[in-house]
């Protein structure tokens, strides 16, 4: 009645909210039956600086997750690999020789961030890059180190206390172990001490999960992944590799996903130097199972105004 207009704001193509439904989803069906200007579209994208990438990222966007792999792949962005310490170890050697400035690794598993954040980290601190370990305490999961130079990732939200929010990162400048207080300048420029006897949700910040990085923007991005990720959908693929401004590369491990061998042990690695065949074979199986929809559904999705739709049927029958 006063004319007011509402602003849904969100991405429905991105990762699933953790909490029941698909709201966002569900109103953008009604609106773009209604008017397509009204319903949620990418027009315009305008974080990746290459056209070829900005193709790749609007493919995934568009569901088309075999063409934006096929792209990464043409341009030489996908490693295959059969062995994840091997792949592990060649993504931590071009993401330090890069330089870890503004740049981020992705993982499906917290397990896998995990190990990729310990050898990024023993490799920075073997080369003076960061100082040594200054305090310790836990952070509600773990015991955590952390030495000034460190770059670290929140995992809570805080308004109270320090206004912070999970998945803000940052690099430590400062450490004060008699009062564990620790001073850390996050990316927005803003710095901040923070007690870890008040927040201690502070994990290791170079490798995170895609539910993390959503969100993110870098210049660099490395995904790491297995071909047959059960983890993966179409969802977490478009997140991946729509972080980076300029390149994102991807680390895909092909075979077993729970086996690790260290490299001189394996007996079958698969390189960019390999067979075609062996690296087609396991692209193919990786647009199979990262083009999964991840999307969830509705009570709207199982009734219609006459007749039943098919999922209603399915349900049914």
């Amino acid at each position: 009645r006063t004319r007011a207009k509402v602003i849904l704001v969100g991405d429905e193509r991105q990762l699933q909210p953790i909490a029941a439904g698909s709201a966002l989803q569900a109103v953008d069906r009604v609106l773009i039956r209604e008017n397509a200007q009204y319903s949620s579209q990418i027009l315009t994208i305008r974080r990746q600086k290459e056209l070829w990438m900005r193709d790749t990222v609007r493919a995934a966007a568009e569901g088309r997750i075999g063409a934006a792999i096929d792209y990464l792949h043409e341009h030489k962005m996908i490693r295959v690999d059969t062995n994840a310490i091997s792949a592990r170890e060649a993504l931590v050697k071009d993401f330090l020789q890069a330089g870890t400035d503004n740049a981020a690794v992705i993982t499906m598993r917290r397990s896998d961030a995990y190990k990729i954040n310990k050898m990024i980290r023993e490799a920075l601190q073997a080369s003076g890059q960061i100082g040594n370990d200054a305090i310790e305490f836990h952070n509600g999961k773990e015991k955590m180190s952390l030495a000034i130079g460190d770059r670290v990732i929140l995992g809570k939200n805080e308004y109270r206390l320090y206004d912070v929010r999970n998945g803000d990162r940052g690099v430590v400048m400062g450490i004060d172990d008699a009062t564990k207080q620790i001073a850390i300048l996050f990316d927005n420029g803003v710095e901040k001490k923070i007690a870890t006897s008040e927040y201690g949700h502070i994990h290791y910040g170079w490798a995170t999960t895609t539910h993390k990085a959503q969100g993110m923007t870098v210049d660099r991005a490395y995904v790491y992944g297995h071909s047959a990720e059960a983890m993966a959908t179409a969802e977490t693929t478009y997140v991946q590799i729509s972080r980076s401004r300029e390149e994102t590369r991807l680390y895909i491990v092909g075979g077993e996903v729970s086996v690790e061998r260290p490299a001189d042990i394996e007996k079958s690695h698969i390189r960019n130097g390999a067979s075609s065949l062996t690296i087609e074979n396991t692209l193919d199986e990786m647009k199979r199972s990262w083009s999964r929809s991840g999307a969830k559904d509705t009570t709207l999705d199982y009734q219609k105004d006459v007749g039943i739709t098919e999922k209603a049927f399915e349900l049914t029958r």
